[in-house]
């Protein structure tokens, strides 16, 4: 066979064996065709040659789709750190463009305080020569925030075995870290509240073993956790009774008792006085029992102290259930006050008793306030011979190992009331004797004021008979006094505003000029004393009597106001007129009249002030201390 018409084999594309002369297959082939020469071998090799290529063709097409499509990251990377290659999934995690990652060192993308245990990761890769995974470790978005991701990895060699990278994949798992956390926090957020617990707490297997406890039993029982868990509980009882605590547990279980009073032993073989309560519940997914061992020893000790205190009052008391209010226990001054036995009274009401009415009883709970409670409420207890006793009523609601009561205290004033009523008899008798002797004392000055008149008028010298009428005035303003603290109920303190207008009013009437006046008065009601008030009555008296015969001298018309005010303990009084005014010459530091005398010596007599203002007309101003 000639060269020119010598077949040849060819590859195609398609992968069909196509035999033309050597200068057309030279003509149409390209990169994909091969030319072989003639025979099976050849044909039989560019065969193999062509399945091997497609199935290389198909494994990195398989590999490029696992990459692209992979939720985790697949990264290489150099030796020194160098990224080399990521995966999409680095963006669509991270937020980075790949061409933004390659190229760049690892530790850029990682929480600074995670680098030093990726490289020392790394490096283990490096000495084991063999995959490394766990690793977990925080990378950062391309917002700033931080994710946490794991990595595994092996190691990458050269054809002398050296390693020259690595390569990995990367999960994220901030989901699972965050979910972790939170479930840590719960178990501390649990067992800090378990331990905080002051009660005994036990958790119990359904065999009644202790598989868990809080640190109140290891604080306080004294034993260790390896003492007690994988024990029955029976151990923390004492062991004479620990048949009894089963038992009661027991009945417990079945819903016929409601707690176990067995006491609890320490190690040290303390008993300390408990109540425990069971319930069941679910722990790390098993049934279990739940117990809760309250210590009583206070509350013991309280009982104990409220019975020697409820024995050894003084004072009836009563304890009776809140439900029924019958009796269920009183101390012995309670017998001894109302004169019943225990047997009587144990069991029975005070209505039952006769001791109290239920019309009585409903009046002293008009008096309790909002929680019940009632405190010195006075009414009266019949005794079992018919007897009345005056007392003293409290009471109040309390409680004592869940179950409610009305503690009654009463103290009996039978004897203090018959002492009040006595006082009160005694007052009586005096302030009928205190009103006549004001009574008589105001008819004598009444009458004095009148022999001073009737004297007056047997004078023919006119400064006598001022002198005379002027004393009978002083007088008629005690008189008017003396009427009021008759007329009063209190003999100790009289009303300002009931006593000086009426005085006022009286003084100035004795004038005959006293139809031209005006008459203002402006007087707060306070209280005064009947002995400062008096002084002040006759300062007034004597102030007004100055003005009535001086000040309207030649006039026709004339105001006089007289006023008293409180502000704060400080009294004011005030006595002015529009008059002619007074000399400057009169004051009363420097006066030889006896008026203004007696008027200074009385403000002195009230630790007062005095003073006088010159402004059209006269006005006094008198100060001084309630």
């Amino acid at each position: 066979m000639s060269d020119s018409t010598k077949k040849i084999k060819l590859l195609v594309e398609d992968e069909a064996i196509i035999a033309l002369p050597e200068k057309q297959a030279l003509e149409k082939a390209d990169d994909s065709v091969q030319i072989v020469n003639s025979g099976e071998q050849d044909l039989e090799a560019v065969y193999a040659s062509s399945c091997i290529e497609e199935a290389l063709r198909e494994s990195e097409e398989k590999y490029r789709f696992l990459v692209e499509h992979n939720h985790d990251i697949i990264y290489t990377l150099a030796a020194d750190g160098t990224l080399l290659f990521v995966s999409p999934a680095w963006t669509t995690l991270l937020g980075y463009a790949v061409d933004q990652v390659v190229g760049e060192s690892f530790q850029k993308f990682i929480h600074p305080d995670d680098v030093a245990d990726c490289l020392v990761w790394l490096e283990n890769v490096i000495k084991t020569g063999k995959r490394q995974e766990g690793i977990e470790y925080r990378v950062r978005h391309l917002d700033g925030s931080w994710f946490w991701h794991t990595s595994s990895a092996v190691p990458l060699r050269d054809e002398s075995g050296k390693v020259i990278g690595f390569e990995g994949t990367a999960r994220d798992i901030t989901e699972n870290k965050l979910t972790k956390q939170s479930l840590n926090q719960i178990r501390e957020n649990y067992e800090t509240f378990f331990n905080s617990i002051d009660e005994f707490l036990f958790v119990l297997d359904e065999q009644g073993n202790i598989i868990h406890a809080n640190k109140t039993v290891f604080e306080r029982l004294g034993y260790s956790a390896n003492e007690l868990y994988g024990h029955s509980v029976l151990l923390v009882h004492p062991s004479e009774r620990r048949k009894e605590a089963g038992d009661i547990v027991g009945q417990m279980l079945n819903g016929t008792t409601e707690f176990c009073p067995v006491p609890v032993i320490t190690k040290a073989g303390m008993q300390i006085p408990v109540e425990t309560r069971i319930t069941h519940g679910i722990w790390d997914g098993k049934p279990v029992i739940f117990g809760v061992t309250k210590d009583i020893s206070k509350v013991r000790l309280s009982e104990e102290k409220f019975s020697k205190v409820f024995q050894l009052n003084p004072s009836a008391c009563g304890l009776s259930s809140l439900e029924n209010r019958k009796y269920v226990e009183v101390n012995d001054a309670f017998y001894s006050l109302l004169g019943f036995d225990k047997d009587e009274v144990i069991g029975n009401t005070a209505v039952d008793l006769g001791i109290l009415s239920a019309d009585k009883i409903a009046v002293i709970i008009q008096n309790a306030d909002e929680n019940g409670n009632v405190k010195n409420v006075e009414t009266e207890l019949k005794t079992k011979r018919g007897d009345i006793k005056h007392v003293l009523l409290s009471s109040e609601n309390i409680h004592v190992q869940d179950k409610k009561y009305r503690f009654t205290v009463v103290h009996d004033i039978t004897e203090r009331k018959a002492a009040e009523d006595k006082v009160r008899a005694l007052l009586a008798e005096k302030e009928l004797i205190l009103k006549e002797v004001h009574h008589r004392i105001k008819n004598n000055l009444n009458t004095a004021s009148s022999l001073l008149s009737l004297q007056a008028g047997t004078l023919s010298e006119p400064s006598a008979i001022t002198a005379l009428k002027d004393a009978g005035h002083r007088i008629q303003s005690m008189s008017v006094l003396y009427d009021q603290l008759y007329r009063s109920a209190n003999f100790t303190e009289i009303s300002l505003a009931s006593y000086l207008p009426r005085m006022v009013d009286d003084t100035i009437s004795n004038f005959p000029n006293s139809t031209i006046v005006t008459i203002e008065k402006h007087f707060d009601n306070f209280m005064l004393d009947a002995k400062r008030i008096q002084t002040l009555g006759i300062i007034i008296n004597e102030l007004l009597t100055n003005t009535m015969k001086y000040a309207f001298e030649g006039r026709t018309s004339g105001l006089v106001s007289v006023g008293a005010k409180e502000l704060e303990g400080n009294i004011t009084v005030t006595v002015e007129d529009d008059g002619i005014g007074l000399p400057e010459t009169v004051s009363f530091d420097n006066n030889s009249g006896f008026g203004l005398q007696l008027v200074q010596a009385l403000t002195e007599q009230l630790d007062g002030r005095i003073h006088i203002e010159r402004l059209n007309g006269t006005k006094i101003v008198i100060e001084f201390r309630l």
